[in-house]
């Protein structure tokens, strides 16, 4: 009990923080202070359990090109940009999908997701359920069509 107490006491001191941040246009500081609050209100951890619960996923340990992992295929030690931080998920046992967590995008990764849609894949890319770094990183998830 007196755990939780300390950690609503915590995320009262953050957001006192957050709204003088705001009020002093200190967007960098109110970013930072709004990640330390959703690690607190949910542990980065209990993210990716929550959302590999949700979705009936298993993570992988397997190393090596992702996509062509995903794929079925095995190919040399490739990891694309938007893959940084990245984690493989199978369900039943088979490859499924492939989730990076990257800090920014650029136009050579929005050229790759062109290209794996063309090859079959399907991509998406939010802000949520982003566990690695809350607020901070992209969610990017790329799993073949009709999957």
């Amino acid at each position: 009990m007196r755990a939780a107490a300390e950690r609503a006491a915590r995320i009262e001191e953050l957001r006192v923080e957050f709204e003088a941040a705001m009020a002093r246009d200190d967007l960098g500081s109110a970013l930072n202070i709004n990640t330390d609050i959703v690690a607190l209100l949910i542990p980065p951890n209990d993210l990716k359990k929550g959302w590999a619960k949700r979705h009936g996923l298993r993570q992988s340990e397997s190393r090596g090109d992702p996509v062509a992992w995903l794929a079925g295929k095995r190919q040399p030690w490739c990891e694309p940009h938007w893959f940084d931080h990245g984690t493989r998920w199978t369900m039943a046992g088979q490859p499924y999908l492939l989730v990076g967590q990257p800090y920014d995008i650029g136009p050579d990764d929005i050229r790759e997701f062109a290209a794996l849609q063309l090859a079959g894949f399907e991509v998406w890319v939010n802000t949520y359920p982003a566990w690695h770094f809350p607020g901070q990183v992209l969610h990017v998830e790329v799993k073949r069509a009709g999957t």
